[in-house]
């Protein structure tokens, strides 16, 4: 493993809990601050970064071989398609307690 590797798989990575606190609406520190907009900007950026450095080491044909990077953008599609079902659980759920 490169370090160009780690810093593909970290920025990735660093991206999913930023998407998540900024749909969430929950407080995160990042670069940018840590109101919604500013983490879903820091989420974007990482996310541009790894795509980026992945396509430009390995190229576009490699992300649908290497299976644990599209293992990690399996999972963040997953949670962003069922992203209205898990804001109205969880709505309801932090309803249901006050």
């Amino acid at each position: 493993m490169d370090i160009i590797d780690f810093v593909i798989g970290v920025t990735l990575m660093n991206a999913m809990p930023h998407i998540v606190a900024s749909i969430f609406g929950l407080n995160m520190k990042g670069p940018f601050g840590s109101s919604g907009k500013q983490n879903a900007l820091w989420a974007l950026c990482n996310f541009l970064i790894s795509i980026g450095l992945f396509v430009y080491v390995y190229g576009v044909g490699q992300l649908l071989q290497d299976k644990i990077y599209l293992g990690a953008l399996t999972v963040l599609a997953v949670f962003l398609a069922t992203l209205r079902l898990q804001r109205r659980f969880y709505s309801k759920e932090t309803s249901e307690k006050k």
